[in-house]
């Protein structure tokens, strides 16, 4: 995928991501209005309810007009309960209506005289001077008319009705705020696979370049040997010819070398191989490995200590691959470790595990690019470095050996420079001659 195609995929999604939740947001502040209005026909409908029962009253109507009449003046004694008498009783039928009609919100109330700003009846934690309240007034008409000659208003404020609306809607919202989620993190695993794919689509075309480039050398070779051989069988030049094969058959296992390494890792990843496990003489390996690197690193100006104890014990596993998986990160050492490389081989049994430990002194390998090191293919970027020849496979081969006899790999840093790779195995065995089938966990 192309770097514009991926940004524009990107930004599509983004779009359709906002657009769908701004369709929501509409959608919810239209269900809000809906709700209002709903909210507003039940109170109406339960205040009708309240006027009504009321003027069924005579008695509390009696003592809601004589609190109305003597509004100012100080109750006598029989008189003092009134206010709450009344207050109790407006209360209980209020409560009624607003449960009979389906509305759960917290609510005040107070009774007011014609062109009064303040209320000669109310609950007590009314406040007739906020607008923090949703307000709904009915006026009290029918017989209040006969007795007081009189237009009482009795006002019910609504406690955070906003709040209220939206418990009413809470299920619409949890849903749609749900979706949106799981909208939203399915997009970006979307456009996370669709990054992991870029990557991979630029990691194998590098890894084909490379292959062709590798490939074609020992090709040209053996071309240009065979051409030279022809000549020299002419020739009657026996010596030379002799020599010839030898350098076509070096040239030859080259080519195989490359074959190999990919067919083996991709037998690896599809668990199409089997291991074959035997006893192996760890610290005869070890010193082999160590000896062969150790005169490869003195070539170039470097060194490689190998360190372990006496008493390393053998380990049961397949002793090519892991062989091969050490000498790759021997390698990498040898290759990333700068102009004169010194590199430790450190060996030691833990927890019942072989634990070989590899370090070099190279630049190091930045944090943002750790996480990756062992994905088929990546390189790390060298900068302005000069590239180091390889296919990006040998990480991810070690780390499918490392699984396949039930280990593991790490890589850490070293301060203040340099790299260390922990390949651990177990070294118990499980039958004498055994052949497994490597399986990747």
């Amino acid at each position: 995928m192309s770097v514009r195609l991926h940004i524009a995929v990107i930004v599509v999604v983004s779009l359709s991501l906002l657009g769908l939740v701004w369709i929501q947001y509409h959608l919810l502040s239209a269900g809000l209005v809906l709700e209002k209005k709903k909210l507003d026909k039940q109170i109406a409908a339960a205040l009708e309810e309240v006027s009504e029962e009321l003027d069924r009253r005579q008695l509390l109507r009696g003592q809601i007009i004589d609190l109305y009449r003597k509004q100012g003046s100080r109750l006598s004694m029989p008189e003092y309960r009134l206010p709450d008498m009344a207050r109790d009783s407006l209360d209980r039928i209020l409560d009624i209506a607003m449960r009979r009609n389906a509305i759960g919100a917290e609510y005040s109330f107070g009774v007011f005289a014609p062109f009064a700003a303040i209320p000669f009846l109310k609950s007590p934690d009314f406040n007739a001077q906020t607008n923090r309240y949703e307000q709904y007034k009915v006026v009290l008409q029918g017989s209040w008319l006969e007795e007081c000659h009189c237009e009482l208003t009795l006002q019910v404020n609504i406690h955070q009705s906003f709040q209220y609306l939206l418990r009413q809607m809470g299920l619409q919202i949890a849903f749609s705020i749900a979706f949106v989620m799981l909208l939203a993190a399915s997009m970006l695993f979307l456009l996370s696979q669709l990054r992991k794919l870029r990557f991979l689509d630029e990691a194998k075309n590098e890894f084909i370049n490379n292959l062709t480039h590798e490939l074609k050398t020992p090709l040209f070779s053996i071309k240009l040997l065979t051409g030279l051989l022809r000549k020299s069988t002419a020739e009657g030049d026996a010596p030379k010819s002799t020599a010839l094969l030898d350098l076509t058959e070096q040239e030859t296992a080259k080519l195989q070398t490359h074959v190999e390494k990919v067919l083996e890792l991709a037998s690896l990843e599809h668990g199409n191989y089997q291991l074959s496990k035997k006893q192996v003489d760890t610290p005869a390996m070890l010193a082999e490995l160590a000896a062969t690197y150790a005169a490869a690193a003195e070539a170039i100006g470097g060194s490689l200590i190998a360190e372990w104890p006496p008493s390393l014990p053998g380990i049961f596993a397949d002793e090519v691959h892991l062989r091969n998986a050490l000498s790759n990160l021997l390698d990498n050492a040898l290759k990333y470790g700068g102009e004169k490389p010194r590199i430790s081989l450190l060996a030691s049994p833990q927890n019942g595990c072989l634990r070989v430990e590899v370090r070099d002194e190279g630049p190091g390998i930045p944090p943002q690019y750790q996480s990756r090191l062992f994905d088929k293919f990546y390189r790390v970027p060298q900068g302005d470095a000069p590239r180091v020849k390889g296919f990006g496979l040998g990480l991810s081969y070690v780390r499918q050996i490392a699984i396949a006899h039930g280990g593991s790999v790490e890589m850490h840093s070293i301060s203040p420079r340099g790299s260390a790779f922990v390949f651990s195995v177990p070294t118990g065995r499980v039958g004498e001659g055994e052949r497994e089938r490597g399986r990747e966990n």
